[in-house]
């Protein structure tokens, strides 16, 4: 099984600071991480398996997201 990682970036939206709680859950159901206080401007990186994996935001403040992955073999080429 490959590496990898899910990265979660919060950006605040016109306030100088901001956070968020963040929660990683596995489609499937069977996990549920969080929550994890980030403060605007960093990134949260948390080790996932191959399963498909989903992420929930919540803010008092108006916060931009960005989501993705790093790691495992779906961009490899041969």
């Amino acid at each position: 099984m490959a590496k990898r990682e899910i990265n979660i970036k919060v950006t605040c939206s016109g306030t100088l600071s901001c956070n968020a709680n963040i929660w990683i859950y596995s489609l499937d159901g069977q996990n549920i991480y969080g929550p994890f206080q980030v403060q605007g401007g960093e990134t949260f990186s948390f080790p996932i398996d191959d399963r498909e994996w989903g992420v929930l935001v919540e803010s008092d403040d108006d916060v931009l997201v960005d989501v993705w992955i790093d790691g495992g073999d779906e961009f490899h080429n041969e």
